[in-house]
C-alpha cells in the first residue's frame, strides 16, 4: 500500500476484496462452505470482520510506534 500512489483508503478496500476473494475461494475449493448464497456471505462476513480487527490492531502498534520514535526524536 506504501509504495503506490493511490490512496491509502481505496488500496485497504481493494486489499480486503481481494482477501475475501480468496479465502471464499479457498474455502469453497476445501469443501469448508457449501456452494450456496447464505454460507458464503456468512464466510466473507466473517473473513472481513477478523480483517478489520487485524487492521485496526495493526493501526493502534503503528500509532504507538511512533509515539516511541516521536519521544526519542524530542529528546535529543
Amino acid at each position: 500500500m506504501h509504495y503506490t500512489k493511490i490512496p491509502t483508503a481505496l488500496a485497504l478496500i481493494i486489499q480486503l476484496i481481494v482477501d475475501i476473494t480468496a479465502f471464499t475461494i479457498a474455502g469453497i475449493i476445501n469443501n469448508w462452505i457449501t456452494l450456496n448464497v447464505t454460507d458464503i456471505v456468512i464466510f466473507g462476513t466473517s473473513i472481513l470482520a477478523i480483517m478489520v480487527i487485524i487492521q485496526i490492531v495493526f493501526f493502534f502498534i503503528s500509532l504507538s510506534d511512533s509515539k516511541q520514535i516521536n519521544n526519542k526524536i524530542d529528546e535529543r
